[in-house]
């Protein structure tokens, strides 16, 4: 069972995590080479001849990753005031180098432990917190050695893989696994996929080379699935042919730029859809959000709508949205179509706008069930709407996880203001479930279905599993 993500190194914390990091002043973008000067020859030109020469030959790309940055989960500060955070790789002779962007999080100053020994200022290029990507450039590494990028993924299940390393603060470590999985997933909205793997990873491996016994690139380790600190088998790699075109992108801007839809949406699940008057097996996602002026906005899609398709790709979860937009520009032109009020099937066009920061979204816990009708359990504030003044224990509301503060904006579909009427729609409700659209404050409005009845074991189905996720 995959637990949370574990990071590996500072915590990742969101797109606003490298804001203390970007270019600046005091850390100016280097001169960018063309892009297509990343994607190097097979590393097998070099005569590689089996595992303990691949294991030297990447040792010789590998640095560690030294900040100032008090996180979390860095090592203990030395005498400079620095911290192990992570790892990395150069990636050309340039002095070019990978890491994960959560290694750098709150970091105003950054080095790396050079292969040869010492330790070298690092300047920051840029860095993607979607794609957890970050480019460091080192002066005056001359024709150093680096491993080579690649636009085709060749790793396959079974296949033997190093894992090279600062973890927990030993330099240069190497471990050995083999390829568990391709196209992985470690959370169920990621865009991204993953190679899984069973080297030995822990704190400090983020932004680590992984390659195979030939010493060719597979991927930059990234993230555990694991309860704690320590490491269960199972780690992630972001794969050769992504960390190849976001770092051509990160050298050549400074950043990663892509398109944004203006709306948050949230998998259908069975008490969802029939909240929504929908088939319990109803696919899509529901439309929690949309944002005043945006793509979603202006194409006409509304808060309800049900997105089935994407151009060609069904949609079933945030994921498949994701992976069609990932790689989407500012102003380009997506075609979706998608079900209003349970039946009619439109299509559209969306004309993408250059995307916005997007925070982490939640993820709620999902039980089911149905029997003894349950009281609604919840006040609201005199001249309020509905927001929640306070919550009932063991009430429906308290069992869908709706909170103080929360505010009601629709149930069952229709817009809703008035205390009274909600109460009158909650009494006199034929359906197992309401599915109401609530705001919290700091976040999105999302979806929650909130059951009307109790099982017979005092629990009921409340909170829809699916975390609202924006595009």
């Amino acid at each position: 069972m995959l637990h949370r993500r574990q990071l590996l190194a500072a915590g990742l914390t969101g797109a606003a995590a490298m804001a203390a990091v970007r270019p600046a002043e005091a850390m100016p973008v280097v001169a960018r080479p063309q892009a297509q000067a990343l994607v190097g020859r097979p590393v097998a030109a070099v005569e590689l001849t089996g595992k303990t020469n691949a294991a030297a030959f990447a040792l010789r790309s590998a640095v560690g990753v030294l900040t100032d940055a008090p996180g979390r989960l860095a090592m203990r500060a030395r005498a400079d005031g620095l911290r192990a955070t992570g790892s990395g790789f150069f990636i050309d002779a340039e002095g070019h180098l990978l890491t994960c962007a959560h290694v750098l999080e709150g970091a105003s100053t950054i080095a790396v432990r050079l292969p040869e020994g010492g330790q070298a200022p690092a300047r920051l290029v840029g860095a993607d917190t979607v794609s957890d990507i970050a480019v460091l450039h080192v002066e005056n590494r001359g024709n150093a050695p680096h491993l080579f990028l690649s636009a085709e993924d060749r790793a396959e299940t079974g296949d033997v893989v190093l894992a090279i390393g600062d973890p927990l603060g030993y330099a240069a470590s190497v471990t050995r696994g083999i390829v568990s999985a391709t196209g992985r997933r470690y959370r169920a909205e990621d865009a991204l996929r993953y190679v899984q793997h069973d080297a030995a990873v822990n704190r400090g491996s983020s932004g680590g080379a992984l390659v195979d016994e030939t010493g060719r690139l597979v991927g930059m380790n990234a993230a555990i699935a694991d309860g704690s600190f320590g490491f269960a088998g199972i780690a992630f790699a972001i794969p050769v042919s992504v960390l190849t075109r976001i770092a051509a992108e990160l050298i050549e801007t400074g950043g990663v730029l892509r398109g944004e839809a203006g709306l948050t949406v949230q998998q259908l699940d069975p008490t969802l859809a029939e909240g929504l008057g929908l088939d319990r097996t109803a696919a899509g996602l529901a439309v929690a959000t949309v944002k005043a002026g945006g793509a979603a906005a202006r194409s006409g899609i509304a808060v309800g709508d049900i997105l089935v398709s994407c151009g060609a790709t069904p949609l079933a979860e945030p994921a498949d949205l994701g992976k069609t937009l990932l790689w989407s520009k500012p102003g380009e032109r997506v075609s979706v179509s998608l079900l209003r009020n349970g039946a009619t099937l439109i299509s559209t066009v969306l004309e993408l706008d250059p995307a916005q920061a997007v925070a982490a979204p939640r993820i709620e816990v999902a039980t089911r069930g149905m029997p003894q009708r349950l009281d609604f359990g919840a006040r609201f504030r005199p001249g309020a709407g509905l927001t929640v003044s306070e919550v009932t224990p063991q009430g429906a509301a308290d069992r869908a996880g709706l909170l103080e503060g929360d505010r009601i904006l629709a149930a069952a579909g229709r817009p809703m203001a008035d205390p009274a009427a909600f109460e009158a729609l909650w009494r006199d409700f034929g359906r197992p479930s309401m599915t109401l659209l609530v705001m919290r404050e700091g976040d999105d409005a999302q979806y929650i279905a909130v059951s009307c009845y109790e099982n017979a074991d005092g629990l009921s189905g409340n909170v829809t599993a699916s975390p609202p996720v924006a595009f």
